[in-house]
């Protein structure tokens, strides 16, 4: 494909050592529905085949544009991105992830209909199992109420306190207004959290904004070697929000908006640092969390009566229950490290099998959700609540859990449940169903 010099968007691909899943990314951004792009790829010194699969699909699609830099930082990619970019907007891309195919067609008419200085969206996580992609839905803001209308506050409480996840790539953001306002990132060594400060500022600055509330970005969680599971960068996060203050009293941004969230987002984030960290970097980590937080709870910064109850226990229960605060990342770690390979071993077991499952409450919803495009291996729904026998859940017929075995005696039973499973195991057993047919998801 040509190069249109009617460039609206610069897509920013970061790449170094991404032979795996580089050719995946590339085509999803070169299959946009939306044309009037440039695609520019930053290799960081890539020493695998990346530059060869680069230049292979530049041969083919003149949209694309290659910049050779040795610097591995990714905050250093992105800021050259952004400098060199023809587009009106910047989406980044991660070269491990994908588009979905109307993603930029869809942010853009936002974009240009409301004249926005940034619009985003919800995205799916996936994984890839023996030829199968399986998806679950992640919303990007937890409220219902700041999807799809315009939002004009520079300092709304759902982009800066409401509890965004840290997901830049699921948007587009017009250049001028990051060039005026001087947002970048923060050119720490590596990969780790320097999207942070990039995403507080964009929120904090911005005089318009739109949040969609479809699916448009797919953001893979089983690459191994993703940047975000280095152990090695105990205190990236800290140098992280040590810039962020730095930027925010330069830019003299000292509105009480401002500090109350920068304070939540820092102890949010050291929390979420502390419990996917190793035991022993973990030590090293804690020390510098609770000197930090002893001295911003005794200058004020942080008021107990302001946080909800789960911020409490990631921040004031760290002084005033030591024993509790581990306890809870503890358990945050365990849930953590099991999550995805809770979800990873389940698919595995249950390949093509056919499939009862047997509960229909949280999780039992997001494995529906997970098999989405799989659903003709789904037989029906059981469950012991007789107040739900025989409806409809998701598109599926809710049995009891007796008539589900008569019905589908060889099945596989996909126990969907945290608490109970045990249980619920020992009744499919007492049923008669063999134990190699339950799977515990």
């Amino acid at each position: 494909m040509q190069l249109n010099e009617n460039i609206k968007i610069t897509v920013l691909v970061t790449v170094h050592n991404s032979e795996k899943y580089l050719k995946q990314c590339l085509e999803s951004v070169c299959k946009q529905s939306f044309k009037e792009i440039e695609v520019l790829c930053i290799d960081g010194g890539s020493t695998d085949t990346s530059p060869e699969i680069l230049k292979a699909y530049q041969r083919h699609d003149s949209r694309i544009r290659i910049i050779n830099d040795p610097n591995t930082s990714y905050g250093h990619k992105i800021n050259i991105g952004i400098i060199q970019a023809r587009g009106d907007y910047i989406g980044i891309l991660e070269s491990d992830d994908r588009m979905k195919e109307s993603m930029l067609e869809q942010l853009y008419y936002f974009a240009q209909k409301y004249d926005l200085d940034y619009v985003d969206a919800n995205y799916d996580t996936f994984f890839e199992i023996d030829g199968k992609t399986f998806y679950y839905e992640v919303k990007k803001y937890n409220t219902q109420d700041c999807y799809n209308k315009l939002m004009n506050s520079a300092y709304n409480a759902y982009t800066l306190k409401g509890g965004a996840t840290g997901a830049i790539w699921t948007g587009i953001y017009k250049r001028s207004f990051l060039l005026h306002n001087s947002i970048h990132m923060f050119e720490s060594p590596g990969a780790a959290y320097q999207d942070t400060s990039f995403r507080f500022l964009v929120c904090a600055l911005a005089g318009s904004c739109y949040h969609l509330s479809e699916t448009l970005h797919e953001y893979r969680s089983d690459n191994t070697e993703s940047s975000i599971k280095d152990n090695s960068k105990i205190f990236a996060i800290s140098m992280e929000y040590d810039y962020l203050k730095e930027q925010l009293i330069e830019r003299k941004l000292f509105s009480n908006d401002i500090l109350d969230a920068y304070y939540q987002w820092k102890y949010q984030s050291y929390y979420w640092n502390t419990f996917r960290l190793p035991t022993d970097a973990r030590e090293q980590f804690l020390k510098k969390y609770r000197t930090e937080l002893s001295k911003d709870i005794e200058q004020g910064h942080l008021i107990e009566d302001s946080l909800s109850k789960s911020d409490y226990q990631n921040t004031f229960m760290l002084i005033s229950d030591p024993k509790a605060f581990m306890e809870s990342i503890a358990k945050h770690a365990q849930d953590g490290n099991l999550s995805f390979q809770r979800i990873f071993k389940a698919v595995k077991e249950i390949g093509s099998k056919k499939i009862v499952v047997f509960g229909c409450g949280i999780r039992g919803k997001h494995f529906l959700n997970l098999y989405q495009n799989y659903s003709d291996q789904i037989l029906c729904l059981c469950d012991n609540n007789a107040d739900l026998h025989y409806k409809k859940i998701m598109g599926y017929t809710l049995l009891p859990v007796a008539d589900s075995f008569h019905q589908y005696p060889d099945a596989t039973f996909v126990i969907a449940n945290s608490k109970n499973h045990t249980k619920m195991k020992e009744q499919l057993i007492g049923l008669g169903v063999c134990s190699e047919n339950i799977c515990i998801f």
